[in-house]
């Protein structure tokens, strides 16, 4: 996906609202990538909660829920660049 400077697109064109929805389809489809308990966490660290309180909800430890995240972050990553069609 090319990327266009934010300052030069007009966001109330039909295209630009097109083109912002087919990007947030794409980010939903990759954020589905991470399983379950990954999106969770994601989503959690998204909104600025902490890997501690992270952990906390999910029931695992700090480290578990790093390992976790990381693989979360390399699904999403992989389905937004294609990687894992390989």
């Amino acid at each position: 996906m090319a990327r266009i400077p934010r300052d030069s697109v007009d966001r109330d064109t039909p295209e630009s609202r097109f083109l912002a929805e087919e990007h947030a389809q794409t980010v939903r489809a990759a954020v589905l990538t991470a399983g379950s308990r990954g999106r969770k966490g994601v989503l959690m660290a998204a909104m600025g909660y902490t890997g501690r309180e992270i952990a906390s909800t999910l029931g695992s430890s700090e480290t578990a829920t790093r390992a976790l995240m990381y693989r979360a972050r390399t699904h999403m990553r992989r389905s937004l660049t294609g990687l894992d069609t390989v």
